[in-house]
C-alpha cells in the first residue's frame, strides 16, 4: 500500500496526509513533518532535518536500532 502511494504520488503529482506513528514509515514516505501530541503541533520541519536534530523529546533516538540512526541521520 506504501508503494501504490509512492507510485500516485510520483505519477500525478499528488500531495498526500499520512497520519502514522511509525517513524519508519514517516522516513521513508514523506518530505516535511508535522509533529503532533495533544491535538496541537509541537514541531514541524522537513524530514531530514527533523531527524539531524529532533526537538521533541519522543523522537530522540533512544539506541541505535531507531531508523534514523542506522541512516546516519
Amino acid at each position: 500500500m506504501l508503494e501504490l502511494r509512492k507510485q500516485l504520488k510520483q505519477t500525478l503529482g499528488i500531495s498526500i496526509i499520512l497520519v502514522t506513528h511509525d517513524l519508519v514509515v514517516v522516513e521513508e514516505m514523506v518530505e516535511w513533518v508535522i509533529v503532533m501530541c495533544c491535538g496541537r503541533v509541537v514541531e514541524s520541519a522537513d524530514v531530514f532535518s527533523l531527524f539531524a536534530r529532533p526537538g521533541y523529546p519522543s523522537l530522540i533516538p533512544k539506541s541505535s536500532s531507531t531508523p534514523h540512526a542506522a541512516h546516519g541521520y
